[in-house]
């Protein structure tokens, strides 16, 4: 400012102090206005945006996997200034609507009746025995399942021999009921419908009691014929 006043120019007094040029012409404009306290540092600078704050982030409420290309086209057509994806984020994340992985439901659960079935599913569980649900699955073995990692000196790869071209499958069945395990069977080779049946039949039917509900998945060897037919003769009802 004293270089100023004694007649020297921004420009001239900022190459004698070592200073930029445009931060001396900015410095001496304030001046001239009386702004001699320093302003605020780190303030979030003014965005075009945040005029149409409320329009965009009901752009991402109304649709959750928007993104920034997609909600730029929108404020595009509302003749906003969204050039930048960054500054759609960044308005975004100020209103806490950060970004994160899916939690993914079937769409299919909206429909009417859809909603009217799961409410009659739930309405009929209300005095269902916990004690008399079974549930199956299966798990299976390969021996062709190895370690992915192992150590080795550094330099050198770390070589194992894996059976490929023969390998072999086993597969483990069982029953889970509120007591523990039941029902297991060990199969050597795949799952399918016949063996699956014969487990029903052989292993599983001869610990069901009258009253059992017996739940499984929509594996297609679950829905073998005469599977059904089996449980409901012994007295209990399929999932």
């Amino acid at each position: 400012m004293k270089a100023s006043d004694e007649g020297m120019s921004a420009r001239q007094a900022a190459a004698r102090l070592g200073v930029g040029a445009s931060s001396a012409i900015r410095w001496i404009a304030r001046a001239k206005i009386g702004e001699l306290a320093p302003r605020p540092q780190g303030r979030r600078r003014a965005s075009s945006l945040d005029a149409h704050e409320a329009f965009i982030v009901g752009l991402i409420e109304e649709r959750q996997d928007n993104h920034a290309e997609r909600d730029g086209g929108a404020a595009r057509r509302r003749a906003i200034s969204a050039d930048q994806p960054q500054r759609l984020e960044r308005l975004a994340s100020r209103s806490r609507l950060d970004i994160q992985k899916k939690s993914a439901h079937a769409l299919e659960q909206g429909r009417l009746d859809i909603l009217k079935r799961r409410r009659d599913w739930f309405d009929g569980q209300l005095d269902l025995d916990p004690a008399k649900l079974v549930f199956i699955d299966e798990t299976g073995l390969s021996t062709k399942m190895a370690r992915l990692r192992g150590r080795a000196p550094r330099g050198e790869r770390c070589r194992a021999g894996v059976p490929h071209g023969h390998w072999k499958t086993t597969t483990v069945t069982g029953a889970l009921r509120l007591t523990g395990m039941t029902a297991p069977f060990i199969y050597d080779g795949a799952m399918n419908g016949n063996v699956f049946l014969a487990y029903v039949e052989q292993v599983l039917v001869p610990t069901l009691s009258e009253g059992d509900v017996v739940v499984m998945d929509n594996l297609p060897a679950h829905k073998a014929a005469g599977v059904r037919d089996a449980i409901e003769a012994a007295g209990a009802s399929l999932l």
